[in-house]
């Protein structure tokens, strides 16, 4: 079984590492929680990592397989910047 969170995050940076064969390329990126502000680094799809711009806020929809007890950001939407004096990925003011 699959569970899925979506969840806004700062992008920290990327990250990849291929196997000591070769065969595979297993990509990360760091995040940090706009919730709760904590930072920790997830694992994440080839396309999430070619997809992501460091130090943007994003929309993150990650899932957590209990077949493999793996946790994995699947899907980001990156969201517009801020500006300044906004807190980061709220989006436009609401009236």
């Amino acid at each position: 079984m699959k569970i899925y969170a979506t969840f806004k995050a700062l992008v920290l940076s990327k990250s990849s590492i291929t196997s000591r064969d070769g065969q595979n390329t297993y990509y990360k990126i760091s995040l940090m929680d706009l919730a709760s502000n904590e930072a920790g680094t997830v694992s994440c799809t080839e396309e999430v990592a070619q997809g992501v711009v460091p130090m943007s806020t994003c929309e993150c929809t990650a899932a957590y397989d209990d077949k493999y007890s793996s946790f994995k950001v699947t899907q980001i939407v990156r969201l517009p910047d801020a500006g300044p004096g906004k807190p980061a990925g709220n989006g436009p003011d609401k009236k």
